[in-house]
């Protein structure tokens, strides 16, 4: 690949992430048996499209980034707001291993495998893809965009800077997995392709951590001040 494709797959990375960002508090708008019937709905139509093999670039990519911000907000809404950092963590570590050992020689590599030796084309219906010439490049898996936009709804929900305005706290929110999923991309320059979920862990439970260790020690502060 060339230096412009590199800038090309970095805007499309960009313009991505901040259609998930805006989807994701866009969502806690809506009626939840609004979301779960539009959810099953687009996944009824997602499987119909991959089993006949319709593949189209714009439907495609509209799909992959709607039924992450779906599922992403509901897995982000089955964990107990009590508990929300200790189980991020967890299910990001969780999620790491998981695209770790698939990436390396499980089911994501072997999509990868059948689509370079065009024997599959699934891999176009599970990604983010651009158009290059005759070329179709695939470019994030809906499991990165799925995972990246359960880390927004987490730390926005998190607020560690609650005495910042409004704009300032919604950007971390948004730069902090963000910058996982940039750093596995220019990574992935280098070596061909990376799994982007380890990533994209590793940024947000570093700033989790690093923030729970600052509230635990205000909490310390203010007890032996008592």
């Amino acid at each position: 690949m060339n230096t412009e494709l590199y800038g090309i797959i970095f805007a499309v990375l960009i313009v991505s992430t901040v259609i998930l960002y805006i989807g994701s508090r866009l969502v806690l708008k809506v009626k939840k048996k609004i979301l779960i019937l539009s959810l099953i709905i687009f996944i009824v139509f997602y499987v119909i499209i991959i089993f006949m093999q319709i593949f189209n670039l714009i439907l495609s990519n509209i799909l992959v980034i709607i039924l992450s911000i779906l599922a992403g907000y509901f897995v982000f809404k089955s964990f107990n707001t009590e508990n929300l950092w200790q189980l991020i963590i967890v299910f990001a570590i969780i999620t790491s291993l998981m695209d770790y050992f698939s990436f390396g020689g499980g089911l994501t590599n072997e999509i990868i495998r059948s689509w370079e030796e065009e024997s599959n084309v699934l891999l176009l219906f599970l990604c983010i893809t651009i158009e290059v010439g005759p070329t179709i490049v695939p470019i994030v898996g809906i499991g990165d965009l799925f995972n990246i936009t359960l880390f927004f709804c987490a730390l926005d929900q998190l607020n560690y800077f609650s005495e910042l305005n409004f704009l300032v706290k919604r950007m971390i929110s948004y730069l902090v997995p963000t910058l996982g999923l940039l750093t596995a991309l220019i990574i992935g320059f280098f070596v061909g392709g990376i799994y982007g979920i380890p990533f994209i862990a590793a940024t947000s439970i570093t700033f989790v951590l690093i923030n729970q260790w600052k509230i635990n020690k205000d909490e310390v502060k203010i007890k032996q001040n008592e």
